[in-house]
């Protein structure tokens, strides 16, 4: 069997520790049979993503720019390097069509 080193938290350093205390097992056994079961275990039976719950909706809003996801126009206002997020003026009555 290998040997690994890992990085832990001091919370989940403690909190491994005391399942393995209550467990009557080592820490190293405690993380393989972890590792086993997050590497293995499938997604519950119904679980659903995020895109698939909103798969019908993609395509749907009409008269916005085919380059909307990646032009770094429309990016103005946007996250770190764009200043922050953005904050629509509260006077702009939004028409539904174009972008603020």
């Amino acid at each position: 069997m290998r040997t690994i080193s890992a990085k832990l938290p001091d919370d989940l350093f403690t909190q491994l520790g005391k399942e393995a205390k209550t467990g009557r097992v080592t820490k190293s056994w405690l993380v393989r049979e972890s590792l086993k079961k997050g590497l293995h275990e499938q997604p519950p039976a119904g679980a659903v993503s995020c895109y698939g719950l909103a798969r019908d909706l993609a395509g749907t809003v009409k008269g916005l720019p085919k380059d909307l996801a990646d032009n770094p126009k429309y990016m103005q206002g946007f996250g770190p390097s764009g200043g922050g997020f953005f904050y629509p003026d509260p006077e702009h009555k939004w028409d539904g069509n174009s972008l603020p």
